[in-house]
């Protein structure tokens, strides 16, 4: 079976929400405080419209056999202009999804490639992502492709 890494298009939206449907279940299971079932598509189709359509982001979407299987949101952004920060580009990845029945096949880490690849040919140094705490697969995944720990997000409920 060959995997092929490519760039969404509108036409991918309806793959693209059953991925996204998949994923935000998990964060929905371990933070019913933080997160919540929609009850409409996850991402709406003018955010894909968005991304697509600028110059700084990009969806990638894994296909095995024409069956979208994993996705990746890549962005790049510019360090803040304060003088504290070394001027440079930054990517973040902030979606890497591979449908449940796919993963620890390699698709993860194609996506992941791809992700860095395009990081790089857009000027970023760095990329980043941010994974909670409860995701320990996820965790492991990106320490296994090399990446470590920049700072902590904490978080107090108040009542």
């Amino acid at each position: 079976m060959t995997l092929c890494v490519r760039l969404a298009t509108t036409r991918d939206f309806h793959a693209m929400a059953a991925l996204f449907a998949e994923v935000d279940a998990i964060h929905i299971d371990n933070h019913p405080e933080r997160f919540r079932s929609p009850g409409q598509p996850p991402r709406a189709l003018d955010y894909l419209e968005q991304v697509l359509a600028s110059p700084h982001q990009v969806f990638l979407v894994a296909e095995l056999e024409g069956r979208l299987t994993g996705l990746v949101h890549v962005a790049v952004y510019e360090a803040p202009a304060i003088p504290l920060f070394v001027p440079r580009l930054t990517a973040v990845v902030s979606d890497l999804v591979v449908a449940e029945e796919h993963r620890s096949h390699g698709i993860g880490q194609r996506l992941l490639s791809e992700a860095e690849s395009w990081a790089r040919l857009h000027g970023a140094s760095t990329l980043e992502l941010s994974v909670y705490e409860f995701n320990t697969g996820a965790r492991r995944f990106y320490e296994g492709a090399g990446y470590g720990t920049l700072s902590r997000m904490m978080s107090k409920q108040l009542r």
